[in-house]
């Protein structure tokens, strides 16, 4: 991420083929600040115009990084790397050749055997122990800088179901186009079309130029673990602080008493653009029928209502149908009944029916 105030944070040093840019539009926390588990509603934009859109049931995926501090922390303590994800590459490689502790060359060698694989289990993957802690208790291995690609992973991808029907955006995008040009005695050239579906700003074609809108819902990983350790998700937690669009504008309309309640940068600056990331979409297996008419069931537990929100929007704002059931199950119902006042709508319009199983009111 670029540390300067006034540049996009573009986060990728070198972009995948296959992925395109997409733009932080919304980061917004969907469940009542007292309740434990913090869930977010991620709007993103994409105006890349190589992008192929997706379907209901599609899943995005997005390539973390490892926050600045962690970095740091790193760095400083083997005086230079990745170290969120779980260490078993530093046992099946080198590590055992960059110590000159004896007891820890054995330990590290049983580690690797066919017979130390319980103990290596037991000691790593159970209590989920990171790179860093384990370097911490072999504290004689001094790993090489030239070594260190060889021992630490790339981060891998992480996946989420899209919570939002693109096909919606688009339809309506062109409606409203023909709409305002038909309308447009003045034969004007600003052909920009801006329509909200359920509350989401969706901007469409502007000089030849189509915006996609993707709708995620990302509970964020934060536990204790058997060690009793904090962890966080590296994706989630480094997801969490990025800021939006809405955040940016809403830090430009602060008064500066108040302007540290805005997202920063991992400098600790306030942001002036909002975060920008590769991403990439992957096909799904789930598939809608194709007859409109056909009833719909949907079950989606907490955030696993995300793909059906999509199949739902699909289904109503695309293909008009009002056959649709949804079970939905939460603690409270007014601590994280995601997306509420929106099935509620659906409901009084007779587009949907929901059903609700709220485990904590019962």
């Amino acid at each position: 991420m670029s540390h300067h105030p006034h540049e996009t944070p573009i986060l990728d040093f070198n972009p995948e083929p296959g992925t395109f840019v997409a733009t932080l539009v919304q980061n917004k926390r969907i469940t009542d600040p007292k309740h434990t588990q913090d869930v977010r509603h991620i709007d993103l934009s994409i105006k890349d115009p190589g992008f192929p859109g997706y379907y209901p049931g599609d899943v995005l995926s997005m390539r973390p990084r490892n926050l600045a501090k962690d970095v740091d922390d790193f760095l400083e303590y083997n005086g230079w790397t990745s170290i969120a994800d779980r260490p078993l590459t530093i046992f099946q490689n080198l590590s055992v050749h960059f110590t000159k502790n004896e007891d820890e060359k054995e330990k590290l060698r049983e580690f690797v055997s066919p017979e130390g694989q319980d103990d290596l289990y037991s000691y790593c993957h159970r209590v989920r122990r990171t790179t860093f802690e384990v370097l911490k208790d072999f504290r004689d291995v001094q790993i090489p800088l030239d070594y260190i690609m060889d021992l630490f992973p790339l981060i891998m991808p992480r996946s989420f179901s899209i919570a939002s029907a693109s096909l919606t955006a688009v339809q309506k995008q062109q409606q409203q186009q023909q709409q305002y040009q038909s309308g447009n005695n003045n034969g004007g050239s600003d052909s920009r079309a801006i329509h909200a579906v359920n509350g989401d700003l969706t901007t469409g074609i502007m000089d030849g130029e189509l915006e996609w809108k993707v709708g995620l819902c990302v509970a964020i990983v934060n536990y204790k673990t058997k060690l009793w350790k904090w962890r966080t998700g590296v994706c989630t937690r480094w997801l969490k602080d990025l800021p939006s669009i809405e955040d940016v504008r809403a830090a430009a309309a602060a008064p500066s008493s108040s302007i540290e309640k805005s997202k920063t940068t991992e400098t600790g600056l306030i942001a002036r653009e909002p975060a920008q990331f590769s991403i990439r979409i992957q096909r799904g297996t789930l598939k809608l029928p194709k007859d409109p008419n056909v009833p719909l069931i949907c079950i989606g537990p907490g955030t696993g209502v995300a793909p059906m929100r999509s199949f739902l929007h699909h289904r109503i704002y695309v293909q008009g149908a009002t056959e649709n059931v949804l079970f939905f199950g939460c603690r409270k119902r007014n601590m994280d009944y995601h997306y509420c006042e929106e099935w509620e709508q659906l409901e009084r319009e007779g587009r949907l029916k929901v059903f609700t199983a709220c485990s904590r009111d019962q």
